[in-house]
């Protein structure tokens, strides 16, 4: 086994524990926003919150510098597929520094002050809206590492342009206001 295999690996291995980790917590808030549950909302934020710092951001970050090792180790071309990748990772780490970090600090700082539950669920929701547009993102990442689509295949690129945007323009959306019991 060579260096590019286990850098591979390690990649893989990295990127399943933030998309796949972050999914599953997205969902679980989702949910509970959606029942109206607030102990579960509260339980679900504080989960993101908490696991973000530990787990999503240094796995981002060595996701996207194992991709440029492997480009470096393994002699790679700078194709379209591995432009949108490595692209992709550095897009989904910018939103989750400059967004979604953010917007955690804000939450925290919220959860405990009484009489300001409105901006909690607020902050929380937009929280929720930026990150399912983070995994539009990511999963579209994910596809074109998968399928490793060139500069020719116009169809694939533009589909996938087109479904970030329209996520993108639903993130922009005003919010249904909504309050959970």
């Amino acid at each position: 086994m060579d260096w590019y295999l286990i850098v591979k690996f390690l990649h893989v291995t990295l990127a399943v524990a933030w998309v796949g980790g972050g999914v599953c917590l997205v969902i679980l808030a989702i949910l509970a926003d959606r029942a109206r549950d607030r102990t579960e909302f509260l339980a679900a934020m504080g989960g993101i919150v908490k696991i973000a710092p530990v787990v999503f951001i240094p796995a981002s970050i060595a996701v996207l510098l194992s991709g440029l090792a492997m480009v470096w180790l393994g002699g790679l071309m700078w194709d379209a597929w591995l432009i949108i990748g490595l692209g992709g990772s550095a897009t989904a780490s910018a939103i989750g520094a400059l967004g979604l970090g953010p917007l955690s600090a804000r939450i925290i700082s919220l959860s405990g002050e009484p009489g300001r539950e409105v901006d909690f669920y607020a902050a929380s929701r937009r929280f929720l809206r930026l990150a399912k547009f983070d995994y539009v993102v990511q999963f579209s990442t994910v596809f074109a590492m998968v399928v490793k689509p060139g500069w020719s295949d116009v169809a694939i690129l533009t589909a996938m342009a087109v479904l970030i945007a329209l996520a993108a323009t639903l993130i922009t959306a005003p919010a249904p206001e909504a309050e959970i019991a």
